[in-house]
């Protein structure tokens, strides 16, 4: 077998492995079962099917409440999140940026299971999945999901929650459509632009794209954003150990340290995989209408109003303090 897919497949297993919740509260609990298609030893499902063949996930769930609950279990397809985190996500919320060529987890089972279970008690769920006929090389990437249906008692007392908390847990799926092949990494930059950042400031996204089957691990992107007329460095960012699902996009955040103005920039971004180098170079026009929707959403125009709520009521307190350290200083002249 080819030692860099023996790689990819030991670094793909921990990276897994770290993302495993399979407990998502004290109320249930979710196991893999064993499966005659998989491939290694692992707590999550590492599969190769046999071509137009159909194979049955079976998992455990337990209920661990004192009374009767109710489970929706469905297949998320992969995706890499905004912080560059492989991550799952509903059909309906991950979108492909690459349709014609990718086939997602959920379109080898597109239904929703609903199961009841007895207090304390566990039941096993079966799942078919009918591998497709692939022949290219690579992965296809999702995970079980199993959400908590509420009971009638809760949804009347989330109807008055602003904030309603939804117990969940996820399997990670991998279904191989070879035995063994040389994972063949690719990237790509389809976007630049100014916008909202992951942590809600003003910033500059890069989006990058995986138009590959394979997960591209422990990806480094290192980023520098220039004024084109004098290229003049404004901002720059690096980050480590980065990873993409197959046919998948996120937007690399550059944050503004300055605040942000219309005009003219270029974007150099170096990013590594393995011995795979990316160097892209991107020129882009950042315009008044931007930069003003771009201060209306982000975190520093929401902090602002707290700074001038803060200097408000810190007005009145000064002057308070002002007013008794004179009338004390006045005093104290007056006994002398």
């Amino acid at each position: 077998m080819n030692k860099l897919f023996l790689l990819l497949s030991f670094i793909f297993g921990s990276l897994l492995l770290t993302q495993l919740p399979v407990q998502a509260d004290a109320n249930f609990s979710i196991k893999k079962n064993e499966n005659q298609y998989q491939t290694k030893d692992a707590s999550f499902y590492d599969l190769l099917i046999p071509t137009d063949s159909t194979a049955q996930l079976s998992l455990t769930i337990s209920n661990n409440e004192s009374q009767t609950n109710k489970f929706k279990v469905s297949l998320y397809n992969g995706l890499t999140n905004n912080l560059g985190q492989i991550s799952y996500a509903a059909p309906s919320r991950a979108t492909l940026p690459f349709p014609s060529t990718s086939t997602t987890l959920s379109q080898l089972n597109a239904e929703t299971t609903e199961v009841e279970i007895a207090e304390n008690q566990s039941k096993e769920v079966l799942l078919n999945l009918t591998r497709p006929s692939v022949s290219s090389p690579g992965i296809i990437l999702g995970a079980i999901h199993v959400s908590k249906v509420p009971n009638n008692v809760e949804q009347e007392e989330n109807k008055n929650q602003k904030i309603v908390n939804h117990y969940s847990a996820e399997i990670p799926v991998v279904i191989r459509t070879q035995p063994s092949s040389t994972a063949q990494l690719d990237l790509q930059l389809t976007e630049v632009t100014a916008g909202v950042t992951n942590k809600n400031k003003s910033g500059i996204l890069a989006k990058l794209a995986n138009p590959t089957s394979w997960v591209m691990p422990h990806l480094s992107i290192s980023t520098k954003v220039y004024q084109q007329d004098n290229n003049k460095l404004l901002y720059q960012s690096t980050d480590e150990n980065l990873d993409m699902a197959p046919h998948s996009t996120f937007d690399y955040s550059v944050p503004a340290k300055t605040k942000l103005k219309a005009g003219h920039y270029y974007l150099d971004l170096v990013a590594k995989s393995g011995k795979n180098t990316w160097h892209f170079t991107e020129k882009f026009t950042v315009s008044s209408k931007q930069v003003k929707e771009i201060a209306n959403n982000s975190v520093q125009k929401k902090n602002s109003y707290w700074w001038l709520l803060w200097f408000l009521l810190l007005i009145p307190i000064f002057v308070i303090l002002l007013y008794l350290y004179r009338r004390r200083k006045k005093k104290t002249k007056e006994n002398n």
